[in-house]
């Protein structure tokens, strides 16, 4: 009975061995492609990141470069400013003497339609810093009130300057007892 059931045994665990090792090795293959398929699926993103990574990259570059030349043109504009400034130091009177009231308020309207004023003092050779004290007295008025507004001015400087001839001709004379 003993080597019957060996005989039974054998005949039945090969058949179930064999298809049972078949089974396996076929859900083993399917797992293996499964996990081929996934890794390719997450190789797939990860490319795709990696794309927009180097277009995020390209960008960021291309900004920087716009960025350095941007710098490059302002550090030459202030070199030719300062160049400028050196070249026509004048005194702000002189020039506000020597230029017209039609003129500073054609100045002062280019400014207003966002010309740089780096380049309106480069084309009209007024100081950048004149334009600006222009800019802050005239903006908004018209050619007659900015002729007005520099008389009264020009008439306020000699008001000061009689003043002040005044004043120390009176301390002189309070300190000496002269009188002039």
């Amino acid at each position: 009975m003993k080597s019957f059931l060996k005989n039974l045994y054998t005949l039945l665990a090969g058949p179930l061995y064999r298809r049972l090792l078949r089974d396996l090795t076929v859900q083993v293959q399917d797992a293996h492609s499964t996990t081929l398929e996934y890794q390719e699926k997450i190789a797939a993103k990860l490319l795709d990141e990696l794309v927009c990574v180097r277009l995020e990259l390209e960008r960021a570059m291309n900004q920087l470069e716009e960025s350095k030349q941007q710098l490059t043109r302002a550090t030459n504009t202030q070199q030719r400013s300062a160049h400028y400034a050196k070249e026509t130091a004048v005194a702000p009177s002189q020039i506000s003497d020597t230029i017209s009231d039609d003129e500073i308020h054609k100045i002062v309207n280019e400014i207003s339609s966002h010309m740089k004023i780096v380049e309106l003092a480069c084309d009209t050779q007024v100081p950048m810093q004149e334009i600006l004290d222009w800019r802050s007295r005239y903006s908004g008025l018209t050619v007659n009130a900015v002729r007005k507004m520099r008389r009264i001015e020009r008439e306020n400087a000699l008001l000061k300057e009689e003043l002040a001839q005044y004043k120390m001709r009176e301390a002189i004379t309070d300190d000496t007892g002269i009188l002039s």
